[in-house]
């Protein structure tokens, strides 16, 4: 993790900041999403099915020989691309992730983007051991809202939480005493 940016290049000029880290545990990370895994399976049995299908109708096939072929390919790819590139996307955007606890706020920065969060006051900040996860200092945990749009019109926001993920036991324990210590303090 030593080719990382200074965190501090990132933050706005009256930021300072308190602890830094990043993910440490992405070697345990095998592959992305599970959605990208099962559309990659999905894709590859589409592959399989039309490749079977073109092949056991292949003295029939006169004109659709083109079309069959651009169904291959198409599925193919996306196969490949979902199954393989996905994962290794993941795990580079993990290995350029860093956190950060200002004396104001959080921040998650992923390459030259930060995002800032403030820790507000009923902030519940623990330390979750997880196997998807690593050790997860969660920060906050905000519950969706009803926001009024028109007379009688409502649209539902918010429902998350925010964490800073796969860092080491010490690195967690750090963060979870420095976000204490700035809860409730975000302008």
């Amino acid at each position: 993790m030593t080719d990382l940016p200074d965190l501090s290049g990132l933050l706005k000029p009256d930021e300072t900041l308190i602890w830094q880290g990043a993910p440490t545990q992405t070697s345990k990370i095998k592959h992305g999403g599970v959605i990208f895994r099962i559309f990659g399976v999905v894709m590859l049995l589409c592959f399989l099915v039309v490749l079977l299908l073109g092949l056991n109708n292949l003295d029939e096939m006169d004109g659709a020989f083109g079309i069959w072929i651009g169904f291959l390919v198409i599925s193919g790819t996306l196969a490949i691309v979902f199954r393989i590139v996905m994962p290794i996307l993941g795990k580079r955007a993990l290995m350029r992730t860093q956190y950060g606890v200002t004396k104001t706020r959080a921040v998650i920065a992923v390459g030259d983007i930060a995002h800032r969060y403030p820790v507000a006051k009923s902030s519940k900040i623990e330390v979750n051991p997880s196997r998807k996860h690593g050790v997860q200092v969660v920060f906050i945990r905000f519950r969706r809202r009803r926001v009024r749009t028109g007379v009688s019109n409502f649209r539902i926001e918010g429902g998350g939480v925010r964490a800073f993920n796969f860092l080491s036991t010490n690195d967690a324990q750090a963060a979870e005493n420095a976000l204490k210590s700035i809860r409730g303090k975000a302008v």
